[in-house]
């Protein structure tokens, strides 16, 4: 079951939040693309056939956007992913741990660069399913922010040894 903005669950909508998952990242080719996979089915547990295809807006820019359905109150862990637009091919994923979320009941945005830790943004009142231009234009400002949080934290923190244990 698709659970895409184009197509709905069709239970009881307070059993699904929908999240809207943003980043900027220039694909190396045109037959590149992003998509969002993780450990459940609507994100199609972490099989690439199945996970969720971004959109790059506007074409050729750098911003890709995916909005999808998910259940309410569950934990999940996802990670961006480059594709081959037609095979579904890995070319890229993300060289991080697993990103971790839990769904709750608030639909929203999760602004996350590439590698980098991610934001959740709760959606306006109303439909969820909108935002102002305001609210559009905020995502490079938001990811730059989270990407110097992240290089100071870096800085200050001691190198990681452990062995790296990310899916899939």
């Amino acid at each position: 079951m698709s659970t895409s903005v184009d197509n709905p669950p069709s239970n009881d909508e307070d059993e699904f939040v929908w999240l809207q998952f943003e980043t900027k990242y220039l694909v190396p080719d045109v037959l590149c693309c992003l998509a969002v996979c993780g450990s459940i089915r609507e994100l199609g547990y972490w099989d690439v056939r199945h996970a969720v295809i971004a959109d790059e807006k506007p074409k050729d820019s750098g911003n890709w956007i995916v909005s999808v359905f998910l259940p309410t109150s569950v934990n999940i862990e996802w990670k961006w992913v480059v594709l081959h637009r037609e095979t579904r091919h890995v070319i890229r994923w993300e060289e991080r741990y697993n990103r971790w979320y839990h769904t709750g009941y608030r639909s929203g945005r999760i602004l996350a660069s590439w590698n980098r830790d991610h934001a959740f943004r709760p959606a306006p009142s109303g439909n969820g399913m909108e935002w102002d231009k305001d609210d559009s234009n905020q995502l490079e400002e938001l990811i730059h922010c989270l990407e110097n949080q992240t290089n100071k934290a870096e800085e200050s923190s001691p190198p990681l040894t452990a062995k790296s244990t990310w899916s899939p």
